[in-house]
């Protein structure tokens, strides 16, 4: 029997039923603790721009779209799910193909789409509508499709996360930065910024703007949250961000061991990231 949400007044439809059907909550559970272990031995950090934070839903479905510079954005998708909004239920697309072989991620909240044909792009419509006629469902969506460098301008979004702000005019829709950069250490900092909400009927547009016209909405305040990070990213300022999850820091192996050796004999704390080591040197010479 389809459900109907009093927040947004559409049933939830069969294709979003069997999406529900397929989650597996245990498994969400268990792969999310794999997760945390997994990202912290490959990453530095995933922190968040200290004045770019998550907004208030306000009790509402939301789809969080962001650009997709890497291989890695999914997985840190389901970090940020995880330990920003552990209460909700997070969904989001994958290309059908993709997902056959990975058949797994059904139990995550994941579900295919056909990119390329008139009836993908239908039933990801159907799917998406249902799945956020629940409040408490939150959809995540990399809008461009495809791997881009996140300094590409202009940015240009699939029309189907349109098509969705017209239909859905109380979901809110929340642009997400994402930058993978080398600062001081081995491996990369998973840097993120959220920007400004849209909610279609608080801006008086229920309906009434064309699929092009969001589009442009949607890409130039993706565009925007995009630029502020790139701006911050660039100062290389590790105070301005927030930790979500903190990773190994240092080079491994016998330099390390060295280090530790030193420290030992200098009666010091043992600091394995880089950034010590250059603040040492920079004592020295001082």
């Amino acid at each position: 029997m389809a459900t109907t949400s009093g927040h947004t007044g559409l049933e939830t439809t069969p294709e979003a039923r069997a999406v529900l059907e397929r989650r597996s909550s245990r498994m969400i559970r268990g792969f999310n603790r794999y997760l945390r272990w997994y990202l912290s031995r490959h990453l530095r950090q995933v922190a968040i721009l200290d004045d770019a934070l998550l907004p208030d839903l306000a009790g509402r479905a939301a789809v969080i779209h962001l650009n997709h510079p890497s291989w890695w954005d999914p997985l840190i998708v389901m970090l940020l799910a995880d330990q920003l909004l552990p209460k909700r239920r997070h969904f989001g697309p994958l290309d059908a193909e993709a997902l056959k072989k990975y058949r797994v991620f059904e139990k995550l909240g994941v579900f295919g789409v056909d990119q390329e044909s008139a009836s993908g792009a239908r039933a990801f419509l159907r799917i998406a509508q249902g799945l956020l006629a629940d409040p408490e469902h939150v959809i995540w969506i990399t809008a461009e499709g495809a791997f881009t460098d996140p300094r590409r301008r202009p940015i240009q979004l699939r029309p189907g996360i349109s098509h969705l702000a017209r239909s859905m005019p109380e979901v809110a829709f929340i642009p997400m930065a994402l930058e993978l950069v080398y600062w001081q250490e081995r491996t990369p900092e998973a840097l993120i910024a959220f920007g400004e909400p849209i909610v279609p009927a608080s801006n008086g547009s229920e309906g009434g703007e064309s699929v092009e016209a969001w589009t442009r909405r949607l890409a130039e305040n993706q565009q925007a949250i995009q630029d502020r990070l790139a701006s911050v990213v660039m100062e290389r300022d590790d105070s301005r961000f927030l930790p979500v999850l903190v990773g190994r820091t240092g080079v491994g192996g016998f330099y390390d061991f060295w280090r530790r050796i030193k420290s030992f004999w200098r009666g010091e704390r043992f600091d394995p990231s880089h950034a010590a080591g250059l603040r040492r040197r920079s004592g020295e010479r001082s």
